[in-house]
């Protein structure tokens, strides 16, 4: 893999000018987790041929383009069709082969880590053009998605009045009022200290409240005129779909609050009155991620530092929504030596990256569960394993099930009874936490 940098090889190959570069740079600050390439791409500053054949150089991989893709789909084996559109991922030929995928991120952890663990093998990755792989995968799949001659017909009506009413809130999120709103209310949630947004929708209202010390509590209560245009708002914001109402979304963005970097994680909900829209704030500064930053008297704190030099065990965490569970994991993470250890996560989502932590994303998508993380992981020699979260059985006996002398395992738990589920076997329970803490 060559050391220049994209942008170094486009400006070497002649194919950007230092001001565009600059350009697409300042952009990318306002995009959180956005690539550059992509930049460059959307806002017309570099063909989408050039970006690919400078980044094949930069990964030195091999670029394939669509005349090499295959006419009709292969087998997809364990593989989700979604899964291939989220990653514009393409496989070459039935997935139970060795079989090579074209992607249009070849570099990406989380592509490489699902394909790993859905194969059952090192996945072979080539680069191609995004919108060659995914005019290809609707190709492939259209006929599965084909709806009937006569609800073409029926629906284009509908389909236009949508258009209208998209174009209309995208004008709305963009006026002045409604960027106030939203905000007013990022800055009186960290100002307070909240964990977590509510916009809650009713037939009368329009609710915002914030988690604060784990405790929901009113903060403002925009116009119900104003409920679609601010949810919109944020929508747009972490790059959701506005014109998807009817399904659950999630996304993330990037804020700079009161001079503080907020990474925010979006989910929105549909409801009977419109949108729920739930955003978690986390804080970007590092010092937040200490375990002396999150709250413990003395003595405590001093059991968990013990406890954290243990050689083996279980690190279990338990609390209602808001308590600083993963914060305070991320903290006992973060005290260990990395360059020691062989440290895996497994998480829904990821919250924070630490460096020198091999952290893993839950794709159900194809397969890639809590459940199927972990008995991978045992094949990777750890020394440490943390469990974001876990509300299902079968993750929880495996965890008991490790082999305790050679890993730590760290777990965040949110209790919801269950009749008939208790969280694992009480003996091997009861062997495994020796300390616990008030």
């Amino acid at each position: 893999m060559t050391t220049m940098k994209l942008g170094e090889l486009l400006l070497q190959r002649g194919k950007l000018s230092p001001a565009d570069l600059s350009r697409a740079l300042d952009a990318q600050t306002h995009m959180a987790g956005e690539r550059l390439g992509r930049i460059l791409v959307r806002l017309g500053l570099c063909a989408e041929v050039d970006v690919a054949e400078a980044l094949a150089e930069q990964l030195q991989v091999s670029l394939v383009r669509a005349d090499r893709f295959p006419s009709a789909p292969p087998e997809l084996g364990s593989l989700n069709p979604n899964f291939l559109h989220k990653h514009a991922l393409l496989p070459l030929g039935d997935v139970s082969s060795d079989v090579l995928f074209v992607t249009s991120e070849p570099n990406s952890p989380l592509v490489q880590q699902a394909l790993r663990l859905a194969l059952h093998q090192e996945p072979q990755l080539a680069l191609g053009l995004e919108t060659e792989i995914l005019a290809t995968l609707e190709a492939w799949f259209q006929e599965e998605n084909a709806e009937e001659p006569e609800a073409d017909f029926q629906g284009a009506a509908e389909s236009n009045r949508s258009n209208e009413l998209i174009e209309h809130l995208k004008d709305l999120a963009s006026e002045a009022p409604v960027i106030r709103w939203v905000n007013q209310i990022f800055a009186q949630a960290v100002e307070a200290g909240a964990s977590d947004i509510h916009l809650e929708p009713f037939e009368d209202t329009f609710c915002v409240r914030a988690r604060i010390d784990g405790v929901l509590q009113k903060i403002a209560e925009p116009p119900l005129e104003l409920a679609a245009a601010i949810v919109s708002r944020v929508k747009l914001l972490a790059h959701l779909d506005i014109a998807e109402r009817r399904l659950p979304q999630d996304g993330r963005m990037s804020q700079k609050i009161q001079g503080r970097r907020i990474d925010v994680r979006v989910s929105t909900v549909p409801t009977r009155h419109g949108e729920s829209v739930v955003l978690r704030l986390l804080e970007r500064d590092e010092s937040l991620l200490q375990l002396e930053a999150q709250g413990f008297e003395p003595d405590i704190l001093a059991t968990v530092k013990a406890l954290l030099t243990e050689p083996h065990g279980i690190f279990l965490l338990t609390g209602p929504t808001g308590s600083g569970k993963t914060t305070t994991l991320y903290a006992a993470l973060r005290s260990l030596d990395t360059e020691r250890l062989k440290i895996l996560t497994v998480e829904d989502p990821v919250e924070y990256e630490l460096p020198g932590v091999n952290q893993v994303q839950v794709q159900e998508a194809i397969g890639l569960t809590f459940a199927s993380a972990l008995r991978a992981f045992l094949r990777q020699d750890p020394d440490v394993i943390m469990v974001g979260r876990c509300v299902t059985p079968k993750p929880r006996k495996s965890l008991f099930r490790l082999p305790l002398p050679a890993i730590w395992c760290f777990r965040r738990y949110t209790p919801i009874p269950q009749q008939g589920q208790p969280f694992g076997s009480t003996t091997l329970a009861s062997s495994a936490i020796s300390s616990p803490l008030p």
